[in-house]
């Protein structure tokens, strides 16, 4: 026991869970029963850990790289409501969860987060009482449910500190890294084949690299979940100033998120970087003070020698300008007021998740902004719900305020404003990162800046 638990301490155990998770991505759909199987040895990992451990932070790692292994693009009506490889890793995660309750007696914590997230499973689930109920929309609505459970189950069973977050945001940033660098990377070797190199960026940025759904998420998700655990990268290259390695890491995660082509990365960028620069004049030596400035002259300097290139990027970012802003915000503007029109005809409580893309009867349609998508689908109820959990989480961070929280909260922060014009809280992933940044962060006793 003591060397199992020994290795799950160590960093290779979240390394390898890392790799078993970005491998699994990466093959192709002829091998999808491969993935599959690896899937399912995550899973069974989960199951065996909750059984053996009454600490519950060793499962994390798996968490993180499990919900990364999705490869199956335009994920519909059929992946939710149907038996599928997805509801058997649910049944084989609930029974790790029974058998772990059985086995550990905890004593179930309760917070103001708590609270937040059990108003925002209620406005999921009022709609359902006057909309037209179907097995989807069940299955969406009892998401919050499950945030609820698995945010106390965490918060009560897991010790786990910062550092230890931190630590495992680093590797789970390091399978996103190699995922995306292999989707842009392929793509890119087709499309210079037949183009030169300014139509090969220009065409990649336009078409984000061919892999607009990654499965998991957009490439705007993948942007936002990248921002989250970007923590862990900045984390390691302040613990360990000497070891430049690390900056390998923050290097490839600009230029990925730069190439992207994601706008709002973009912006979510600009303003992380802003901040990690600002933490690091506080936190870092003197010499990391000269690589960052070094690093900044090099980026400014290749801007101004390949001016070319860099108006490929500025282009991309205006998408034809600012006169018509619907087309510059993606279509954004149009759902806006598709929003606000569901909210008029259920301005109390939301018309649920019912509403599906225009184009698409197999996909629930998401707006593209937290205020907005929690107006059309739980009202003014929703909306009081998303801000009592907002407020609880700020002021969470507010009371533990030291370098570590810094280092998670402000990343989580960005993130919440890159909400206001794309999709986080709702979303599946974004809330397991939360409660995980907020499940270490409330472990955290003395303020000390």
């Amino acid at each position: 026991m003591n060397k199992i638990e020994k290795f799950l301490e160590s960093n290779d155990y979240p390394l390898i869970v890392a790799f078993i998770g970005a491998i699994a991505w990466i093959l192709p759909k002829d091998f999808i029963w491969l993935n599959n199987i690896l899937m399912i040895i995550l899973v069974c990992t989960f199951v065996f850990v909750l059984s053996l451990f009454k600490n519950t932070k060793y499962i994390i790692p798996i968490l993180l790289s499990l919900v990364f292994t999705l490869n199956v693009a335009e994920i519909g009506v059929a992946e939710i409501t149907g038996f599928t490889i997805y509801h058997l890793i649910v049944i084989l995660m609930l029974i790790g969860l029974t058998v772990h309750l059985i086995r550990f007696k905890h004593k179930f914590e309760f917070d103001y987060i708590a609270l937040g997230l059990m108003l925002i499973a209620i406005s999921y689930l009022i709609p359902m009482a006057y909309m037209p109920l179907s097995s989807l929309m069940f299955s969406i609505s009892i998401t919050g449910i499950i945030y609820v459970l698995f945010y106390l189950f965490f918060i009560s069973t897991a010790k786990v500190t910062t550092d230890d977050v931190l630590n495992y945001f680093f590797f789970a940033s390091i399978q996103l890294l190699v995922i995306m660098l292999y989707s842009m990377g392929t793509n890119f070797i087709q499309l210079i084949k037949n183009n030169s190199l300014e139509e090969t960026i220009a065409i990649g940025l336009n078409n984000s690299w061919g892999s607009s759904d990654y499965g998991f998420g957009n490439i705007n998700d993948l942007n936002i979940h990248l921002a989250i655990l970007s923590s862990g990268i900045f984390y390691k290259i302040i613990k360990h100033p000497k070891n430049y390695f690390y900056w390998l890491f923050a290097i490839l995660y600009v230029v990925l998120i730069v190439f992207s082509g994601s706008r709002g990365g973009a912006i979510t960028l600009v303003l992380l970087l802003f901040s990690y620069y600002i933490m690091l004049y506080v936190y870092g030596t003197k010499e990391q003070i000269i690589i960052v400035n070094v690093l900044l002259f090099v980026v400014m300097g290749l801007a101004f020698a390949f001016k070319d290139m860099f108006l490929i990027f500025f282009e991309n970012f205006l998408q034809g300008g600012v006169e018509d802003m619907n087309r510059f915000s993606s279509g954004r503007i149009q759902l806006y007021k598709d929003a606000i029109e569901i909210f008029k005809k259920y301005p109390v409580f939301g018309a649920g998740w019912t509403t599906f893309e225009a184009e698409n009867v197999n996909r629930i349609q998401v707006f593209h902004s937290t205020i907005f998508h929690t107006l059309a689908i739980s009202g003014i109820f929703g909306l009081i719900s998303v801000f009592i959990f907002t407020v609880a989480c700020f002021t969470t961070i507010l009371k533990k305020l030291n370098k570590n929280v810094l280092l998670l909260g402000v990343p989580w922060t960005i993130t919440m404003l890159h909400g206001l014009i794309d999709n986080t809280i709702h979303m599946v992933i974004y809330t397991l990162l939360t409660m995980v940044v907020f499940t270490a962060i409330r472990k955290e006793e003395e303020i000390i800046v």
